[in-house]
């Protein structure tokens, strides 16, 4: 696709891809391959942090808090402070055991997925078995291509909009430190009277700043 968007100064143009009904996670990697090949060919110094929306999710729903602690639970993680995060951990005595201690770490699970498998290991959870699993999918490929130093795995990756549903990842500019790419796993419904989610996996490049980088 193609579009254009209108900033303060003029227009921002954007073109990306869709892969529209798609439930098999397969494709993610796929997705995240074409990207790279995008980057590549404009500039080899880029970086890919790759998340999923899925760890944070299940910590929310096994935490139960309402929207009000819920709210400042994802700020204190985007901010990724610790410090914050420490604080509100002690402020809920629901919270103890195992799950104190996934909680108090969720900051440190980023890095290779060497890293994260080994910090998680010792932690039992289904979602984050499932999540590990899609993640390694996406780093053969990484391996593949020799690309590991450019790509960086971090659990705690909160996105921009509420509708992704798993896999997300961002690709900037080792030399602008600029956005240049975004995309992931979401999900929408044909219209809001249906109850069925069509799943697609997709991303939007920033063309006006990839091609400063040419």
């Amino acid at each position: 696709f193609k579009k254009e968007k209108k900033i303060n100064d003029g227009i921002l143009n954007q073109m990306g891809l869709e892969w529209i009904n798609v439930k098999n996670f397969e494709r993610d990697r796929e997705v995240v391959g074409i990207a790279i090949s995008i980057l590549k060919d404009y500039t080899e110094k880029f970086v890919i942090e790759i998340g999923d929306t899925e760890f944070i999710r299940n910590i929310i729903d096994i935490l139960g808090i309402n929207e009000k602690d819920k709210r400042e639970f994802i700020e204190i993680v985007k901010r990724k402070n610790r410090e914050d995060l420490d604080q509100w951990i002690e402020t809920k005595e629901s919270i103890t055991g195992e799950f104190k201690m996934l909680l108090g770490n969720i900051l440190n699970f980023h890095g290779s997925y060497g890293t994260i498998s080994k910090c998680l290991g010792d932690y039992r959870y289904k979602f984050i078995d499932e999540i590990l699993i899609r993640i390694k999918a996406i780093d053969e490929l990484v391996k593949e291509l020799k690309l590991s130093e450019d790509i960086h795995y971090d659990l705690s990756l909160i996105p921009d909009y509420q509708y992704y549903e798993g896999m997300i990842f961002k690709g900037f500019s080792k030399k602008s430190f600029r956005e240049l790419i975004k995309g992931g796993r979401y999900s929408f419904r044909k219209n809001d009277s249906e109850d069925k989610k069509i799943f697609s996996v997709g991303f939007s490049i920033e063309m006006d700043q990839l091609i400063k980088e040419k």
